[in-house]
């Protein structure tokens, strides 16, 4: 399996990509353009920028997939660049492609050692879900 990212759309100050690991399907993950290690970093044009991000994505993923709720989360372990993780919460297992993923922690924390790793085609057609949503929704 590898983990190439996958871009879902392109932002002028964030590039919103498909999270390898999708244990909560739908799971992505927003990317700054420039180096930011605390959240107390960006300006308002990137704030502003990430709150239209997360209205897309939350819309897009309720469109899809009917998610119960989110988790909006930037730990900054593996990395240091602050990015954020929006991570919808499945009350009822998620289908997509001929696949289908249980949340095994609906109502609780997530868990990101639990570990669904799904195929470059995939990814590539959730890309592409997610993708369209957002297109109709900013036309």
């Amino acid at each position: 399996m590898d983990n190439e990212k996958i871009v879902v759309w392109e932002f002028k100050y964030w590039v919103l990509l498909i999270h390898p690991n999708q244990n909560y399907l739908g799971r992505v993950y927003a990317w700054p353009r420039r180096e930011i290690f605390q959240p107390t970093e960006n300006d308002s044009a990137e704030w502003a920028e990430l709150l239209e991000i997360f209205q897309l994505v939350k819309i897009a993923l309720d469109n899809l997939f009917s998610p119960k709720m989110y988790n909006w989360v930037s730990h900054n372990n593996s990395t240091k660049i602050c990015h954020w993780h929006i991570i919808p919460r499945h009350e009822k297992p998620a289908e997509f492609f001929g696949n289908t993923i249980p949340d095994m922690e609906f109502g609780r924390v997530h868990n990101f050692s639990r570990k669904v790793m799904v195929t470059r085609e995939f990814r590539t057609k959730l890309a592409g879900a997610i993708a369209n949503e957002i297109k109709k929704l900013k036309a």
